[in-house]
């Protein structure tokens, strides 16, 4: 999360929406079904018995349609279901727990059984799709200790998926259906050093994955940030035109290129190059993931005067740096961070007691309808609110470095702990 980071109104910076007709500029590979699996620590439940407990959680809004034409070699049962609202089949299912071919982590380590459930994302709301199917899974059987999704390997504790996913004031957000891999040549990449950021994820959510390419190393924190905020905008919104320049937020303004182009502008000693794709997906064609459907993230702009061309968005992130631009979150993306921060306050309050600095960032008013995040260092919290002098410049508001402001937890987004300074 960078130090600076803005909250537009709702139709601010608004992304062009892929699919408002029927071309597909992107070379999207065919959907593909996702797979969540959960690590439970109980018995193994029958097939009557979890069906049972989805009829009582979803009413009439499940249909149950018998066993799935193939099941998982080592199932116990299998069986192919509907739910109302969700518009396409799951498959569910049951198996035993192998903990060292699959390498669990701790939190999942006392679990006896896996359920799984698989079925394709919604390109119109994949988000809801799935949540719909943690929710499925959370229904099935007690004593969830861990959901593992196949497609990202991604891995969320049982009290995660109970607090974030499933709880009362749950707010699952578009980053959770992806992730974001950095590669390099080196393990700490530092001045000088290149490096590949590429999502995975984003294919299921009939959305081009989006990468960037030959990023300073400096530049990765920031650059990483920037890559997650655009992607969950178009997982919200849609996707720009090849070449279209946009707005991912205040003086962020990129452009999508395409994958082609770009790779005619590596070295060989690059990382991402063509003969590197070819091998990590197999093949030169268009069955190659690492080829297909592919979006750089650029600047707006080409850069250079004796050969113009499209980079890695230097400009932006240069404003990130600065505190003179503010990355635009999705709002399902803050209010998932202000519930967890809110959740987490008391653990700050015990630090500050402690001894430990503590940093906040919080949201403020900002025009008509928009909000601005901006962190404060923390002089004084309590239980409903905290005070503390403005870090960085707002992008959008008349406020200085040092003005000291205070918010209530209800304008809380974020916040972190570090060891005082010496003076």
């Amino acid at each position: 999360m960078t130090s600076q980071e803005a909250q537009p109104g709702e139709h601010d910076h608004q992304l062009p929406i892929l699919g408002q007709d029927d071309t597909d500029p992107w070379g999207l590979p065919e959907l593909s079904p996702s797979t969540l699996i959960g690590f439970f620590d109980g018995d193994q439940p029958s097939v009557d018995q979890v069906l049972e407990r989805l009829s009582g959680a979803f009413g009439a809004g499940v249909e149950f349609h018998g066993e799935p034409p193939e099941r998982p070699e080592q199932a116990f049962w299998a069986v192919v279901l509907e739910l109302e609202g969700h518009g396409l089949p799951l498959v569910l299912w049951s198996e035993p727990v192998e903990q060292e071919a699959m390498q669990v982590p701790p939190f999942a380590k006392s679990a006896r059984v896996m359920i799984g459930v698989q079925s394709m994302l919604d390109p119109d709301d994949p988000l809801e799709s799935w949540r719909l199917m943690v929710r499925l899974l959370g229904v099935t059987a007690d004593d969830l200790s861990a959901m593992l999704d196949i497609e990202t390997e991604q891995w969320f504790s049982g009290e995660e998926v109970a607090v974030r996913l499933l709880g009362g004031e749950a707010a699952p957000e578009e980053t959770m259906l992806f992730r974001i891999h950095a590669a390099s040549t080196v393990e700490e990449p530092r001045e000088g050093d290149k490096v590949w950021l590429r999502t995975l994820g984003l294919h299921r959510c009939g959305r081009p994955e989006l990468e960037m390419l030959e990023v300073e190393g400096p530049a990765l924190p920031l650059a990483h940030d920037l890559l997650e905020a655009v992607a969950a905008l178009c997982i919200q919104r849609g996707v720009p035109e090849p070449g279209f320049p946009f707005e991912a937020g205040v003086n962020v303004a990129l452009s999508l290129q395409p994958l082609s182009e770009q790779l005619e502008l590596l070295s060989d000693n690059a990382v991402g190059t063509l003969a590197q794709r070819i091998q990590m997906g197999g093949t030169e064609g268009s069955g190659n993931p690492m080829l297909a459907g592919r979006a750089i993230v650029c600047g707006a702009e080409p850069r250079g005067s004796f050969r113009a061309i499209h980079t890695w968005p230097i400009e932006a992130v240069g404003h990130l740096e600065r505190g003179e631009g503010g990355l635009e979150r999705t709002e399902n993306w803050t209010r998932s961070m202000s519930a967890e921060a809110r959740r987490l306050w008391p653990r700050l309050l015990e630090g500050v007691r402690g001894g430990l600095a503590a940093q906040a960032c919080i949201a403020l008013a900002a025009g008509e309808s928009g909000r601005e995040q901006v962190w404060i260092q923390v002089d004084s919290a309590t239980e409903s609110e905290v005070t503390g002098s403005l870090l960085s410049r707002p992008a959008q508001l008349e406020l200085a470095p040092g003005d000291v402001l205070t918010a209530s937890l209800d304008d809380l987004v974020d916040w972190r702990l570090m060891e005082q300074q010496n003076a």
